[in-house]
């Protein structure tokens, strides 16, 4: 009777530890085992598509200091460099890589390889490739003129596009990207394709097949469609963008807007579809007028320049100008003011990232003559000052949070001070505030409700600048690591990836996920291409040793 009660205590006790890891699990799958040779085996080579299981890998080889091809078909031949970074695949698992060689110091060759395999070759591909309904499109050049490439990945046939003397790709995708902005191959609403094309000293739009108005110069950044489909973009209808002044104005479908010196983005509508823009004009050396235009309308004009305009959840328009003079030792003076909805707050030396919440409060940061920082609510000061404030915003419940930082001395090995402060907490000094979401580029995350966290580091050698980093939140705080990165909330649990460096000749660390600061799976030498499903499951690809691992994780 003994036994048999022992057993049922056993299986019951098995059920309740299923259960408890059915809460929170993780899944390990095995891509591949990548050959180490003479390099390194990470994760950040690898480019793998869960809904088919292909991947593709460059392996890097120190010896020879060129890249091979490795998929599940074979191994290509060496290459100078692999863009396994923006690597496509079909629905059928093949993968296709941009590869280039060194022909000389200054002439290269450009391959486009479909798994292990040569499909094409040119004099040049630009990196912002698209797939779309089983054709690759992509903008290439050969013999000194650049076209629009269409590849078929079910037939492997290809079509070029009309030849330019250049093609300009000028989609660029929302979210956060480090460096300069690529261009990338983009389609309108209606699925036509679009790019800048420019012949014979003159610029413009091309849809589909269809040339749009030739210009001197257009701007490629931005170029965007509004809600009637049509282009909106900056051009010029006599010389070139930075070379010099005069001629430049905003075009939306066939028309064209009143013609300034300078048109500064971003091109924003009101609710109407009229464009809202920036137009500046030279008034004298090294002096400029900034208009603030609304269509042909024109809302301000200022000594100085106008930014951060938009609409509130009012409906009313607001931004910020800056006007500049001299004073009597004659210093530019700079006098910063938030206008909304016609009412202007006090001046101040500046003014930056006005947010504004339902119920009409305004917030932003702003410095005075000495270039110290605060928070101004509703025209009124809120926070002591500072070197400098980021990042000013609203909590979901309503509170106030930001950073502020107190500069240090680096000449004297003095790191800086910085402090996260939430209405009348100020939690710190740490010596950094890492960007906690690089999509976002947020320092204080929240789960929705109460709960914060956010990234801070501690220098531990002042010769180096080496730090140690702790995630800090409503909850307590971390352990402390050498790196900690992709810090997120997933339904509501704190979700981060951490590490310590163990091989500092080869910069290997030991990652780890990590939720609400408990360690969850296995423990990696790299991992990259971290996705947050709908239903809140992170996937992410991972390498140990020589392998390769796709890892699901529910928190």
């Amino acid at each position: 009777m003994k036994r048999v009660n022992i057993t049922l205590f056993s299986a019951f006790l098995c059920i309740m530890l299923v259960m408890q890891a059915g809460a929170q699990t993780i899944n390990q799958k095995l891509i591949t085992g990548i050959p180490q040779g003479n390099g390194t085996v990470d994760a950040y080579s690898l480019k793998y598509d869960a809904a088919t299981g292909g991947w593709a890998y460059a392996s890097y080889d120190t010896t020879t200091t060129k890249y091979t091809i490795i998929t599940p078909k074979g191994s290509s031949k060496p290459f100078n460099y692999a863009m396994t970074y923006n690597a496509l695949f079909d629905t059928d698992g093949n993968s296709y890589i941009i590869g280039s060689e060194n022909i000389t110091d200054t002439v290269y060759k450009y391959s486009i390889l479909k798994n292990n395999d040569v499909v094409a070759e040119y004099d040049f591909v630009t990196e912002g490739w698209t797939i779309k309904d089983n054709i690759i499109y992509y903008s290439a050049s050969e013999g000194g003129k650049s076209f629009l490439a269409m590849y078929d990945t079910k037939t492997g046939s290809i079509t070029k596009g009309k030849a330019y003397d250049e093609v300009r790709l000028a989609y660029t995708p929302d979210g956060y990207s480090e460096g300069e902005p690529i261009g990338y191959v983009g389609f309108t609403k209606s699925g036509s394709v679009y790019y800048i094309a420019r012949e014979n000293n003159e610029t413009f739009l091309v849809i589909g097949d269809k040339e749009q108005k030739h210009y001197s110069d257009i701007t490629w950044y931005d170029l965007k469609f509004n809600a009637n489909d049509e282009p909106c973009y900056i051009a010029r209808s006599s010389g070139q963008f930075y070379m010099e002044r005069g001629n430049t104005f905003v075009v939306v479908g066939n028309r064209e807007f009143k013609s300034f010196d300078w048109v500064y983005g971003p091109i924003t509508f009101d609710n109407s579809g009229n464009p809202m823009y920036v137009g500046q004009d030279s008034v004298g050396e090294y002096k400029y007028r900034s208009t603030l235009m609304q269509g042909e309308t024109a809302i301000e004009s200022v000594s100085g320049s106008i930014y951060n305009y938009g609409f509130n959840e009012a409906g009313k328009l607001y931004y910020i100008t800056s006007e500049e003079s001299t004073n009597s030792k004659g210093e530019y003076v700079y006098s910063a003011t938030l206008v909304t909805g016609g009412k202007k707050s006090s001046k101040y030396s500046s003014v930056n990232y006005p947010i504004f919440n339902k119920k009409g409060d305004v917030l932003f940061t702003a410095s005075d003559k000495d270039n110290k920082y605060f928070v101004v609510l509703n025209g009124e000061q809120i926070s002591g000052k500072y070197d400098y404030i980021s990042e000013a915003k609203y909590m979901p419940n309503g509170k106030i949070a930001y950073v502020g930082v107190k500069y240090g001395n680096y000449d004297k090995n003095i790191p800086d001070k910085s402090y996260v402060i939430i209405d009348d907490e100020e939690m710190g000094p740490y010596n950094t505030i890492n960007t906690a979401d690089w999509k976002t580029n947020q320092m204080i995350l929240t789960n929705g409700k109460e709960g914060y966290s956010f990234l801070a580091g501690d220098m531990v050698d002042k010769k180096n600048y080496s730090y140690k980093y702790n995630v800090y939140s409503n909850n307590g705080e971390s352990k402390t690591f050498d790196n900690i990165s992709d810090l997120k909330y997933v339904n509501g649990k704190l979700v981060y990836f951490a590490g310590n460096m163990v091989k500092k000749d080869l910069y290997i660390y030991d990652y780890s996920l990590y939720v609400n600061n408990k360690k969850l799976g296995d423990t990696y030498s790299a991992y990259t291409d971290v996705n947050v499903k709908n239903d809140g499951t992170i996937t992410f690809i991972a390498s140990k040793g020589n392998d390769m691992y796709f890892v699901e994780a529910k928190p």
